[in-house]
């Protein structure tokens, strides 16, 4: 494997957002590509082609133009495959859940390695650099080695910290402001807790990519020679969390787990600064606290902000953050459900990736309806011209759905069968598996 480090430092995502501008001229015609672009079809056969050719025949706007439109539409099959793996999980079959969790994590890292100007072909390889030419990466590395071994490198980068503090947004203020404001700088204080967080929600890319063994056990191996379990965990709780967790709101798309991540950010950098927990240092951590809503804006009360990140207020972390830090082996029982909630993290941080990428190429979701209307409706979310003003509406289904089953299971015993749970909201269990609808306002720009 060649020194990867000089080579992630050439990718440009700023010649990705120009290339992306570049796309809106396909649209009309309700395509992402050309109708004469050469990748747009039987694509990994032609870059083998091609670049075995003497001398190699690549066409590199077509190339480039095709890693730009990979970004959001990996981003988008990243949640489809989440929705799957959700389904699968309510219906008690958690290997097929953990095998689609597992896609769903590679293709969210697929996604932002996309956005960065990084694009992953197989065992050809390419990176777009600040000249918008696509230059091939020496390495004939198969997809789930070469995909982990980019992705780690380019977490290393003070450029993922930098994206990572633009993507996390709370208040409608950025993640990397917020640091700022606490008086510990950005990117240098950032770096470490972004990587953090991108190498554990990759965790099962790393694991799976470089254990060929542990991968085949998980996906190609017959399941029915070890226990089966339902898990110790409720399936329905989990999901139901990360829904929740994931849900937009009008101060954004995601604003609630943002907020639970940038609690958790704010902790760990006082304690890597201070040496101590904030617990033990409660007045320290309290008055730093202040001086930083103080900062972030003086002429607002965000009292309740404060007693949140202080943990007055929703003390405990969400299930699908607690989830996404385990790590038990693949045969534990909730190890399934840990799988979903890291891809779900890493999809968020795509979701944001590929919105970035979009708005400063001067893209819009509205620019994109032939794409995306089609997809809902092809999904069943609506039919024609019902399809919602704001694609945040797509919530409404399933809060819906999710107050249905809590009502419905009130007097069902947590512990009670499968079948007895599942009893009489079929449709409420099939909307929590369409993490599409996340897909979508996750991107709306």
């Amino acid at each position: 494997m060649p020194n990867l480090q000089p080579i992630v430092a050439l990718a440009s995502r700023v010649a990705m957002e120009r290339i992306v501008g570049q796309l809106r001229q396909h649209f009309g015609n309700r395509r992402w590509l050309s109708a004469t672009n050469r990748y747009a079809t039987d694509t990994t056969n032609r870059l083998k082609a091609d670049t075995a050719a003497n001398p190699p025949q690549v066409v590199g706007a077509d190339l480039a133009e095709y890693i730009a439109a990979s970004s959001t539409l990996h981003s988008l099959d990243g949640w489809s495959f989440l929705g799957r793996a959700v389904d699968a999980t309510l219906r008690g079959d958690p290997d097929t859940a953990r095998h689609l969790g597992y896609y769903a994590e590679l293709r969210a890292a697929m996604a932002i390695l996309a956005t960065e100007g990084i694009g992953v072909f197989s065992d050809r390889h390419f990176i777009v650099e600040a000249t918008s030419q696509p230059s091939r990466i020496p390495s004939s590395a198969a997809t789930h080695r070469i995909l982990w071994e980019l992705f780690d490198e380019w977490s290393k980068a003070p450029k993922a910290a930098n994206l990572v503090g633009q993507i996390v947004t709370v208040s409608g203020i950025p993640l990397a402001s917020w640091i700022n404001y606490f008086g510990v700088g950005t990117s240098a204080a950032l770096q470490p807790v972004a990587r953090d967080w991108l190498i554990t929600w990759g965790l099962d890319v790393l694991q799976l990519g470089k254990d060929r063994d542990s991968r085949n056990e998980s996906s190609y191996r017959p399941t029915g020679l070890r226990p089966l379990s339902t898990g110790s965990l409720g399936a329905f709780n989990a999901v139901s969390d990360l829904w929740r967790a994931l849900e937009p709101s009008p101060a954004g798309r995601f604003e609630i787990i943002d907020s639970f991540l940038f609690r958790t950010c704010v902790e760990t950098i006082f304690t890597s600064v201070s040496g101590k927990q904030p617990k033990a240092a409660a007045k320290d951590y309290r008055k730093q606290i202040k001086n930083m809503l103080a900062k972030a804006n003086p002429n607002s009360d965000m009292r309740s902000l404060k007693d949140f990140l202080i943990r007055r207020q929703r003390r405990r972390d969400p299930l699908v953050v607690r989830l996404a830090r385990g790590m038990d082996s693949v045969t534990h029982p909730n190890h399934h459900l840990q799988v979903i909630s890291r891809a779900s993290l890493l999809l968020r941080i795509a979701s944001g990736a590929c919105a970035g990428l979009l708005t400063n190429g001067g893209t819009t979701l509205a620019s994109m309806r032939f794409w995306w209307c089609e997809l809902g409706e092809a999904r069943g979310y609506w039919e024609g011209s019902s399809r919602p003003d704001d694609v945040t509406d797509l919530w409404a289904d399933v809060q819906q759905a999710l107050e249905q089953i809590k009502s419905k299971h009130s007097t069902v015993p947590n512990r009670a069968m499968l079948q007895r749970r599942r009893q009489g909201v079929s449709s409420e269990i099939a909307v929590l598996g369409e993490c599409e609808r996340i897909g979508l306002w996750g991107i709306n720009v």
